[in-house]
């Protein structure tokens, strides 16, 4: 990376990561019902996003030299709220990186969501990489179904 940010062929970048005491709340949009999951867990990421909004990367802008392209990514659960911020806070970030999320959560209501997010925009400024592995199943469906939408 050093070699590409001396030849002015990337930008220099701040990552942060967050270290997190109970990923379920804080990252899962929904409370989840579903017998496969942990029923009644969930149901705080809008307030994580909240937090994210609010106060850290305020924080981080007034704090560091920064620009206005930002990019979220997680894995599981994160990439659960990955998804979910780019359909309810397209503003927030700019690209989005879902590693195997868990999109079966809560009845897939946040694959939902997004879906209906994106059929109803004619453009959207935002990037969304999405890969699931060697995931199988629901995932590999919900997947393929988003492949189609996206």
């Amino acid at each position: 990376m050093h070699k590409l940010q001396k030849a002015d062929s990337a930008p220099e970048v701040i990552m942060v990561a967050i270290e997190n005491t109970n990923r379920l709340r804080d990252f899962a949009p929904t409370v989840n019902l579903d017998p496969r999951g942990p029923v009644g867990q969930g149901g705080g990421a809008d307030k994580f996003l909240d937090f994210l909004e609010i106060e850290l990367i305020p924080y981080i802008d007034q704090n560091y030299r920064t620009h206005d392209f930002k990019v979220i990514s997680g894995a599981s659960i994160a990439g659960l709220l990955t998804i979910h911020s780019l359909q309810s806070r397209p503003h927030l970030f700019q690209a989005h990186v879902a590693y195997s999320p868990a999109v079966w959560w809560g009845d897939r209501t946040t694959a939902k969501k997004a879906k209906a997010f994106i059929a109803q925009k004619t453009s959207l400024n935002n990037y969304l990489y999405m890969n699931i592995g060697e995931e199988a199943g629901e995932m590999r469906d919900v997947y393929n179904d988003f492949h189609t939408h996206f």
